[in-house]
């Protein structure tokens, strides 16, 4: 079920955003929560090949309300995906203790997620805000999910990351 209608842009680093007003399903309200991911792009790592994925407008300051949208970077059998953030500068803090339909919100401002696998399914390897690198992140099922979202309070430079194959 389609829950909202929205313009949206692909950005060189990969993810789409959005701007405008969502049409949210009945009961939603404003929040987040109620918005299902998209898929905005997908990535194949080879070995030897350093390739690149940044927030929305990177270097510049990415912009307001980027939700629920994700990236899949996937290698061939026999390999895994690693992941080595180069800069990270997002708006820290958590808006705790918002509601969202009766459950609690306790997600930070802006972050980045990323799952071992291709899925928003698949295991959480962590999630990452701040201005604190998450350093180098390494997929163990030859598949890594990245999700980026931001609110629109405040604005960051975001995020580089290279990204290529490895052996298992």
């Amino acid at each position: 079920k389609q829950w909202y209608q929205r313009r949206v842009a692909i950005t060189a680093g990969g993810f789409v955003y959005s701007q405008g007003n969502d049409n949210l399903a009945p009961g939603c309200g404003e929040c987040w929560c109620c918005r299902p991911t998209v898929l905005c792009s997908q990535y194949y790592a080879t070995k030897g090949s350093l390739q690149i994925i940044t927030s929305p407008e990177y270097p510049e300051n990415y912009p307001d309300n980027i939700d629920m949208c994700m990236s899949v970077i996937s290698a061939g059998a026999g390999e895994q995906v690693q992941l080595v953030f180069k800069e990270f500068a997002l708006q820290s803090g958590y808006p705790c203790p918002r509601k969202c339909n009766g459950q609690r919100n306790c997600l930070p401002y802006d972050y980045v997620e990323i799952k071992d696998g291709d899925s928003a399914s698949a295991p959480l390897l962590g999630r990452y805000s701040g201005d604190t690198s998450p350093g180098t992140i390494t997929s163990q099922n030859g598949a890594l999910y990245v999700k980026f979202y931001s609110n629109g309070d405040t604005r960051a430079a975001g995020f580089t990351a290279t990204f290529e194959a490895i052996e298992q």
